[in-house]
């Protein structure tokens, strides 16, 4: 069976490379340098840029296990 023949498995493959973007675009965007929050906010976004990476990985894990 192909890969893509589950739909699941694509469309897991598809979110989780542009949760995987999205994360790493947050973390070398420095978008906190435009907060106003000082620190905490700083370390909130570096942590949900980190989250939204690992997310991402673990989508695409999943779907390259499942379709295995």
């Amino acid at each position: 069976m192909s890969p893509l023949q589950d739909r699941l498995t694509a469309v897991g493959t598809i979110v989780g490379l542009f949760v995987l973007v999205v994360g790493l675009g947050t973390l070398l965007g420095q978008p906190w340098q435009y907060a106003a929050g000082g620190a905490p906010i700083t370390l909130l976004q570096i942590v949900g840029g980190l989250a939204a990476v690992g997310i991402g990985l673990a989508l695409l894990t999943i779907g390259r296990w499942k379709s295995a």
